[in-house]
């Protein structure tokens, strides 16, 4: 079980991301996942989505303020408040289940003022639970980023390092 995390793991750090410039002429998030001393403009992140009930739950909840608080102490992301964010997911009947789509990520995006939007959700299948996180660009609806980790019996403790490892292989 390990030797396969790790496999996957290997797999995952073995994506290549988008670059380019936007109108602005600002750098997107440089090619091999280094944002180095940048920092992306506006960044939304989304509660977590338990696919279990296909919406978010209390613990999905918990995690994505210690995702987004996870993300903001880097220095290298700029959270846009999650409550006008929701607010905003009531007011214009945005699906709240599983990963954004790409025409969706543009609308709401826009709609918050984002660059990038960041969703997530928690899985389990029989012992393991999974917890995948992707980074949409606003502009263009493509998916730029994804990670995701696995965790066998584990418990709340565990989750919140997974997100831990979980920023560490975005950012990095």
């Amino acid at each position: 079980d390990e030797r396969l995390q790790m496999e996957i793991d290997e797999l995952l750090n073995s994506f290549t991301l988008l670059s380019g410039e936007d109108k602005k002429g600002e750098s997107q998030i440089p090619v091999g996942g280094k944002i180095g001393k940048e920092k992306l403009n506006s960044v939304a992140v989304l509660v977590m989505v338990d696919l279990r009930s296909d919406k978010p739950s209390e613990k999905t909840t918990v995690l994505t303020n210690e995702l987004q608080n996870m993300l903001t102490k880097t220095g290298k992301f700029e959270c846009l408040d999650r409550r006008n964010i929701d607010k905003t997911l009531g007011e214009q009947a945005f699906q709240q289940s599983g990963m954004i789509s790409g025409d969706s990520a543009v609308r709401l995006g826009k709609l918050v003022g984002a660059k990038y939007l960041i969703s997530s959700n928690l899985g389990q299948i029989g012992e393991t639970s999974v917890i995948y996180i992707q980074i949409t660009e606003v502009e263009s609806g493509k998916i730029i980023k994804t990670a995701s980790s696995r965790c066998t019996r584990c418990n709340d403790d565990m989750l919140f390092n997974t997100i831990s490892n979980l920023v560490s292989k975005l950012i990095f």
